[in-house]
């Protein structure tokens, strides 16, 4: 789609009043949108000068959300701000929004009800794929073991 650079920069102003965005998504919008590179530099300019857009916003507020709404570990968090071209200190410095000490809890209770609803061949398998769903939401594994070791001694399962 075709459109001129000031109703891109008009698009972009109302997308970001609604939701935040980084600068690596809206320079996206801009390709998308068949904007010369000239135009996209001075359009995304604009729209952190103004306010727009704030990478450190949008990293601190994607932190919080996938944190404490979907869980997320902290490692599958990094590695979608990576995605997004986001400097090593910003992400460093939104990720400790995440609260370190909870993490266990959290895990312990994603770990607890993805078990009732996880179906195995014996206790070992049930266990790999419980270890596999941790680590995919972005827990590291040491943490996701030592929770498994203590879920499955409450539930007295051999998990060796």
């Amino acid at each position: 789609m075709n459109i001129t650079p000031e109703q891109a920069l008009e698009r972009l102003m109302n997308t970001c009043t609604r939701y935040e965005t980084s600068t690596f998504k809206a320079g996206q919008k801009l390709q998308q949108w068949k904007i010369d590179n000239v135009e996209q530099e001075k359009i995304l300019q604009q729209l952190v000068r103004q306010h727009f857009i704030d990478d450190a916003r949008y990293a601190r507020n994607f932190v919080r959300n996938k944190s404490q709404r979907s869980q997320w570990g902290a490692q599958k968090i990094r590695a979608y701000l990576q995605q997004q071209r986001l400097s090593a200190d910003l992400i460093a410095q939104a990720l400790q929004e995440i609260d370190v000490a909870c993490e266990p809890e959290v895990l312990k209770k994603l770990l607890n009800k993805k078990w009732s609803q996880t179906k195995g061949k014996n206790d070992a398998d049930v266990l790999a794929k419980l270890t596999r769903f941790g680590v995919q939401k972005g827990y590291k594994y040491s943490l996701v073991a030592e929770v498994l070791r203590a879920l499955a001694k409450e539930r007295n399962v051999d998990n060796e």
